[in-house]
């Protein structure tokens, strides 16, 4: 008779056959395949997957399919119309690694993982592919909360629409738009699941997508049956955690883009984890076979740069915009109403009364403390992602309360610079840092460390708060980077509150050329030129 196949449950199918040489040998090419045999029936059995399913369909197209399982890989969702392929056309604004990525992923019909290190602009390959097939709209962004803004900004920018940011964990479906892209972050992602079951999502995006290493997680699971739930589905994967040293971190993912060669966990962990047994339980954190393991993932599933491999194409220094939401919008606000009252009220940007001046200057320094104080739950959590790259990272700030916090969070890989450190301390911890492999992450206030520190061990900057003069903080960027240093590409990264003072004096710091140019002929730029022109932004003038 010829094989029928079955749903024996939701994770394994049946398949009954009368005894073949060559079907035999066929079921044993199909992953998770056992053999079963009773007084009442022989039959084998596999992994109840869409690549099984079309294989069995593809090479045994006379064995009748149940209805069930018909059900289950055909019917359940229509895939969308065959769209004629366009010439892929890309923004001059990408750097040739970026263009080469979104070429990598057109050819792979937008199936991938993106793992080039942090700062190569992962997040605008994806946007630019995106642009590129806006006809498999609705598109669906899965990162952390704290990147949903800059992913906003990045569709807005690469793509020329505004995405869609869901909230909550009280979902509402009819924000969910067939025409839009939508972003939802990881935490919220159990909460939305039903409504983005049924939205048909034809791409999804999953930035840092090692945030679903733990595969009995709510949300680990919650993004499998997203990626699963139509037939192969667009799958973009985007990570600058590197996969050898952490393989076990990956086999989630892999296991979507692949289950063929990545069919289950427990063979992966053996061969590629490392596994070590410490009288209760297996752990698997280190790496083996790390040639066979990037050999089989890269370049077929995935594509990987460094910042060394790309050097020529780089500029010697990039800024780079990251909007975070505060926490504190309320009081933020209410600061913000009360501060334009006053600056309504009295003399305004004359800064002949020395007096005035200084009260407003104190208002402002309060209201830049404030929308800082806001974004610093986000920030620890943007750090905290950056450093699981493995890459060394500078962060300077202004106030001691905001370096205490981060050397709260990341003080066991983290050394600190400020202005209550002696001079021994100072320049024990910048050697720590530039020589320490476990010396990850460098603090400093932008005074005491903004100047006469080198600081090359790393190529990242960040900012976490923000001074009144371009001038201090091309000092401060200027630790990571020597005219001298010719082997890398700094890059700096700007922390900024949305939709506050800190995005107002980011602006003004990118926008008044004539200071940046007073900055690079050394000449200093006084701290009055760019209050002033805040103040008039306050005040509407």
């Amino acid at each position: 008779m010829p094989g029928k196949v079955t749903l024996l449950d939701d994770e394994t199918l049946q398949l009954v056959f009368s005894y073949d040489f060559q079907s035999v040998l066929f079921v044993r090419t199909l992953p998770g395949r056992k053999y079963f045999s009773t007084k009442e029936l022989k039959y084998w059995t596999c992994d109840a997957t869409l690549l099984n399913y079309k294989e069995i369909k593809k090479q045994r197209p006379d064995w009748e399919v149940d209805e069930g399982v018909k059900l289950k890989f055909e019917n359940q969702r229509r895939p969308p119309p065959e769209q004629p392929k366009q010439p892929l056309v890309m923004d001059d604004k990408l750097y040739p690694f970026q263009r080469e990525a979104v070429e990598w992923l057109e050819a792979r019909d937008g199936r991938g993982l993106i793992a080039h290190e942090m700062g190569l602009g992962k997040s605008v390959i994806a946007a630019a592919w995106v642009k590129h097939r806006l006809e498999l709209r609705p598109a669906l962004i899965i990162c952390p909360a704290s990147l949903k803004i800059n992913w906003e900004r990045e569709i807005n920018r690469w793509v020329g629409e505004r995405a869609v940011q869901l909230y909550g964990t009280n979902p509402n479906p009819d924000w969910i738009d067939p025409r839009r892209i939508h972003i939802v972050n990881y935490d919220i992602l159990n909460a939305w699941l039903d409504d983005l079951l049924e939205a048909d999502f034809n791409v999804i995006i999953g930035d840092e997508i090692q945030y679903i290493r733990n595969l009995s997680a709510k949300r680990s699971k919650a993004f499998g049956k997203l990626a699963q739930n139509y037939p192969q589905p667009r799958l973009i994967a985007l990570s600058g955690t590197p996969i050898v040293n952490k393989p076990v971190e990956f086999f989630s993912i892999l296991n979507l883009l692949d289950k063929t060669t990545f069919p289950k966990f427990m063979p992966f962990a053996f061969r590629y984890c490392k596994p070590v047994h410490n009288g209760f339980r297996w752990s698997f954190n280190g790496a083996t076979n790390v040639e066979e393991l990037h050999a089989l993932i890269f370049p077929r599933l995935g594509i990987r740069r460094l910042k060394k491999d790309v050097l020529t194409e780089l500029p010697p220094k990039r800024r780079v915009i990251v909007p975070f939401e505060i926490d504190n919008l309320k009081e933020y606000t209410q600061a913000q109403d009360h501060i334009i009252q006053f600056l309504r009220e009295t003399r305004g940007d004359d800064f002949a009364d020395r007096a005035a001046r200084a009260q407003q200057l104190a208002r402002m320094n309060a209201l830049k403390t404030l929308a800082a104080q806001g974004k610093m739950k986000a920030v620890v959590e943007w750090i905290g992602n950056f450093l699981e790259s493995g890459e060394k990272l500078v962060v300077f700030a202004l106030h001691y309360a905001m370096i205490d916090k981060l050397m709260k969070e990341f003080g066991e890989v983290a050394v600190k610079v400020d202005g209550r450190d002696s001079q021994k301390a100072r320049q024990q911890a910048v050697d720590g840092f530039q020589s320490s492999e476990a010396a990850r992450l460098f603090v400093g206030n932008m005074d005491a460390a903004g100047v006469g520190l080198t600081l090359t061990a790393a190529s990242n900057v960040a900012f976490v708060e923000l001074g009144w003069s371009p001038g201090q903080h091309a000092q401060a960027e200027d630790r990571c980077h020597r005219i001298s240093q010719l082997a890398t590409s700094v890059t700096v990264y700007y922390l900024i509150s949305e939709g506050t003072i800190e995005e107002d004096i980011a602006y003004m710091i990118d926008q008044k050329q004539r200071m940046l140019e007073q900055v690079l002929e050394g000449r200093e730029v006084e701290e009055d030129t760019l209050l002033t022109s805040l103040i008039k932004r306050l005040k509407g003038e």
